[in-house]
């Protein structure tokens, strides 16, 4: 995941209450106070998030079709086109899998990726998938949302659309890696 933070600055404001108010009529100070104040909290904000990671590689294993709850990871199809599609075109899943450390469904768990996708092509194995990304198990705590389109079987990469806690203010690439075929398959997700 590449940070692309545009600004990254603090204000210092000592306010000197008798000039201002010599200067400045009332109705005026009533804006101009909450908005330094604004300011200020928006400058803490930006220098909080300079703690983030510039990339983290996870991995989670996707099995379609069925619940599989018990084995810590579940997708489900939750909506069809009501006559049949080729490539499953107009079905919509629902998913809940596990972030793992390493490409083994044994290793340490990092968190979750949850979300939706819909296969949107009439030829090839094309969806649009919206997925979030919670990671509280590493050094870095927070979510990041990832949106677009995946190509099965392919390396795709969705761009990163926001996050929460050490990921607030990012932006960047989920790139999603297959490393095998199939129903069922281990995919590597690397945020650049």
């Amino acid at each position: 995941m590449t940070w692309n933070l545009t600004c990254c600055w603090s204000v210092r404001a000592a306010i000197d209450y008798s000039r201002l108010s010599s200067h400045l009529n009332w109705p005026c100070t009533w804006f101009v106070l909450p908005s330094l104040i604004i300011l200020l909290l928006l400058s803490s904000s930006l220098i909080r998030v300079d703690n983030r990671p510039s990339k983290i590689t996870v991995y989670n294993y996707l099995s379609i079709p069925g619940s599989n709850s018990t084995l810590g990871y579940n997708t489900v199809r939750c909506g069809q086109s009501p006559s049949a599609q080729p490539n499953s075109s107009g079905q919509i899943y629902y998913f809940d899998m596990p972030l793992l450390e390493k490409g083994s469904l044994t290793s340490r768990l990092l968190r979750r990726v949850q979300g939706t996708f819909v296969c949107t092509a009439l030829e090839g194995s094309i969806i649009f998938a919206s997925e979030t990304f919670t990671l509280n198990c590493t050094s870095h705590r927070g979510t990041f949302t990832g949106v677009g389109l995946e190509f099965i079987g392919q390396v795709s990469s969705k761009p990163i659309t926001g996050g929460t806690d050490d990921f607030a203010f990012s932006n960047g690439l989920v790139t999603t890696t297959p490393l095998s075929k199939g129903q069922s398959s281990v995919a590597n997700y690397e945020i650049k």
